[in-house]
């Protein structure tokens, strides 16, 4: 093979002075060919002929070897997206009914009594820190954005509710939280929302 990545293969039959000369599968690979002999001027030829062809032909030979200094730009402009935020789910069950716990949750009156600090703005509750936007209440599921005040935006919430015999299940949902905020999260609702919850309207958390 020649520094351009080709192969060639030659079969020469000739006649010089009443001697017949065969040349068989002569190519640029092999070490010994059968024949050469007869042709003592071939390999010489051969050489010329090819290096010729070379300065002619090169640039347009597709390159089959591997240049380690060709950069590949095709994705140049992507970059990996640095992750800002992540989520959580935790559960809790209170010796109360769903009923009740919405409006724990929802009834600006009921909030008062649990946080006396608290500011209602029809669907906003504001307390301390906390700033809670409902944006549905259903049967079974509230659905709120929250943050606190030095978060640029609000998180998603997912409040569901399983009635479980005389008790709730509550199963909070929390994504777009961020990322260095997660492990605050839980403590938070469980301490600043359903601890003062319980404390007031008499009822307890009977499974944490």
């Amino acid at each position: 093979m020649n520094s351009i990545g080709l192969v060639y293969t030659v079969n020469i039959d000739a006649l010089k002075n009443d001697k017949n000369c065969i040349l068989e599968n002569f190519n640029t690979t092999a070490v010994y060919n059968e024949g050469l002999k007869g042709f003592s001027w071939f390999m010489d030829f051969f050489k010329e002929k090819e290096a010729e062809a070379i300065l002619k032909f090169s640039k347009n030979v597709l390159e089959l070897g591997f240049d380690p200094k060709r950069e590949f730009t095709g994705l140049k402009n992507i970059t990996a997206k640095e992750k800002t935020s992540g989520d959580l789910s935790f559960n809790l069950t209170i010796n109360c009914s769903k009923n009740e716990i919405k409006d724990f949750l929802t009834n600006g009156d009921l909030v008062r009594n649990w946080n006396c600090n608290v500011l209602v703005e029809d669907k906003l509750i504001k307390f301390e820190n906390v700033e809670i936007l409902y944006t549905s209440v259903e049967e079974n599921e509230i659905k709120a954005k929250f943050k606190l005040t030095d978060w640029e935006n609000y998180s998603e919430v997912v409040i569901k509710l399983e009635n479980i015999r005389n008790n709730t299940k509550i199963t909070i949902e929390q994504s777009k939280i961020p990322l260095n905020q997660v492990n605050v999260i839980e403590p938070l609702w469980r301490e600043r929302i359903f601890g003062p919850i319980c404390m007031v309207f008499g009822f307890s958390i009977v499974n944490q």
